[in-house]
């Protein structure tokens, strides 16, 4: 069991799994007595008081501050698109000026690939 030796300081951490992501800060102050302010989402009011029980179990006094948050994680929904037509006119553009200048053509679908607008991440 951790026991705090110094009434001021500041906490904060996250997890993230199963789709939420839970953010708790700590903050607490020198203060004559044990003093707790919690805020925690509507939906989990009823587990305020076990959550000063455990508080009250390593800290003896100081004005403690604590926010809970909790919010759903949302994948995002990632999509590639390539524009075709583009990469076309750049390869025969380069392909076209590769013959005027009597120079090899060593371009492959990765360096079209890295072309302007020629792939879009969306």
């Amino acid at each position: 069991m951790m026991v705090i030796k110094s009434m001021t300081g500041y906490g904060r951490g996250q997890s993230a799994g199963c789709g939420l992501l839970v953010t708790i800060e700590i903050k607490t102050v020198n203060h004559r007595y044990l003093e707790m302010m919690l805020r925690l989402p509507r939906q989990y009011g009823a587990y305020e008081d076990r959550i000063k029980s455990i508080l009250k179990e390593r800290i003896n006094r100081g004005r403690v501050d604590l926010f809970f948050n909790l919010e759903e994680m949302q994948e995002k929904a990632r999509s590639v698109k390539v524009d075709k037509e583009l990469a076309m006119a750049y390869y025969n553009s380069l392909k076209e000026i590769a013959g005027k200048l009597d120079i090899p053509m060593n371009l492959g679908v990765f360096e079209i690939s890295q072309l302007p607008e020629v792939v879009t991440i969306g």
